[in-house]
Parts: structure tokens; C-alpha cells; sequence
């Protein structure tokens, strides 16, 4: 396993960190991540471990050092979780129908900040393709959706060519 580049937002049981040191510690063995916790009170200490500074927190306290393994989410690319909210067909339940000519009725399940709410719609793979034309869409909200790094910039510009991103930040 690979560790994550300085400078990278995860998430650890619902609490947001950004990643200030990867590596050794002495006196222990093994690999260690040193995160500045985003709510200062879920940190141990600076960085500082038997005298040596791995790393410094912008907030006194808001550090602590923790072992790479299952639990940790990176989070995804800007542009995976915007293909994945607005173009991923996988989110409907289109029943098979031999007839391509009889109005197909589809069950859709929109994600909102407050739950799934479903639809029953007649051809909504026609609104499903206007909305994977990420280029013409207008504006479109990630909140929640734990983007933690813009991505491929070369991705980017082939999905929204069109497009300036504003308003981007990551985990929060």
C-alpha cells in the first residue's frame, strides 16, 4: 500500500484531516501518517514524537499520528464524483422489456443532502442523457459527495470543455 502525498485530505470515522507527514516514527516500527485533525479537539498533539518535529499544525494540538489501513477515505476526484452524480446510469432500475417501442417506466434514485428520494418516470433515460452532458449543465453541487482532488486535468477538459470550475474546495 502505497502512502498518500503530503497535503492530502481524508477521512477517518466522519473526522476530516489533512495529511502533514507520512513515514517512520522512531521508537515504533512500521509506516505512520501524521494528520492535522480540521476539529483541533480530535488531535494529540503538534507532530512532535520523543523530541523530533515530523511535522507542524497550524493549530496547537490539532495533530496525531495514525497508521495507514482500512478506515482511511481519500475521497475521490472532482471529476469521478461529478460523472457519478449526473451521468452514472447505475443509479436506476429500468425493468427489461422486449417491446423497444412500448414507453419504458423507470424507478430513479435522486440523492439529496437530506436522503434518497425515488421517482417513477416514463423515458427518464432521455433526462439521464441530457444530464450526462457535463459541459451543459449550468451549475452542480458535490457537497457531501467527499471530493478530496480535483483529478485528471486532461479528464476535465474532455467531459466540461466548456466550463470553468469555481468554488472548489475539497472535503469541506
Amino acid at each position: 500500500m502505497s502512502l498518500p502525498a503530503i497535503g492530502t485530505r481524508l477521512s477517518l470515522s466522519s473526522h476530516l484531516g489533512t495529511v502533514a507527514y507520512t513515514g517512520p516514527v522512531a521508537g515504533t516500527s512500521g509506516e505512520w501518517i501524521g494528520v492535522e485533525w480540521d476539529d483541533p479537539s480530535r488531535g494529540k498533539h503538534d507532530g512532535l514524537h520523543k523530541g523530533v518535529q515530523y511535522f507542524t499544525c497550524r493549530v496547537e494540538g490539532a495533530g496525531s499520528f495514525i497508521r495507514p489501513g482500512s478506515g482511511i477515505h481519500y475521497g475521490e476526484s472532482f471529476i469521478s464524483a461529478l460523472v457519478k452524480k449526473y451521468a452514472d446510469p447505475s443509479t436506476s432500475t429500468a425493468p427489461e422489456t422486449g417491446n423497444e417501442h412500448e414507453e419504458k417506466e423507470e424507478t430513479v434514485l435522486l440523492g439529496s443532502s437530506l436522503g434518497l428520494i425515488t421517482v417513477q418516470a416514463p423515458n427518464i433515460g432521455k433526462v439521464r442523457q441530457r444530464l450526462a452532458q457535463l459541459d451543459r449543465l449550468r451549475e452542480v453541487s458535490l457537497d457531501g459527495e467527499g471530493v478530496s482532488h480535483p483529478g485528471g486535468a486532461q479528464e476535465l477538459r474532455e467531459r466540461c470543455p466548456s466550463k470553468p470550475i469555481r468554488g472548489y474546495s475539497c472535503y469541506g
